[in-house]
């Protein structure tokens, strides 16, 4: 299994910080603060279904404010909070790792 980040789809009346507040209650049942967006921009392009897909994933530095941790959503197979520090001990999808990489998350002691 790899390991992802909690986020979603852009509704359209949405910023990117109301859709990242939305989707981690959703999936994670917690309730964050949005501090500061994190200066990396990612951009994927697959064909599912005979549809072609771009996704933009852009990641923010965020706060938990509360709210219980739970598995709300049935995509999701396991959920876990990690330590900054344990993310090494964790295979992530290539996209994140390639975010951890640079931002120097697995090099950090």
């Amino acid at each position: 299994m790899k390991w992802d980040f909690p986020g979603g789809t852009v509704d359209f009346w949405e910023t990117l910080e109301e859709t990242l507040k939305r989707e981690i209650m959703e999936e994670t049942g917690l309730n964050i603060t949005v501090n500061e967006m994190i200066p990396r921009c990612y951009s994927n392009v697959w064909i599912h279904e005979d549809f072609k897909i771009h996704a933009m994933v852009f990641c923010y530095r965020c706060k938990l404010i509360g709210g219980e941790i739970s598995l709300n959503d049935h995509k999701i197979h396991d959920l876990k909070w990690i330590d900054k520090n344990d993310f090494c001990n964790y295979e992530f999808l290539p996209s994140i790792k390639l975010f951890l990489d640079e931002v120097n998350f697995l090099d950090e002691e």
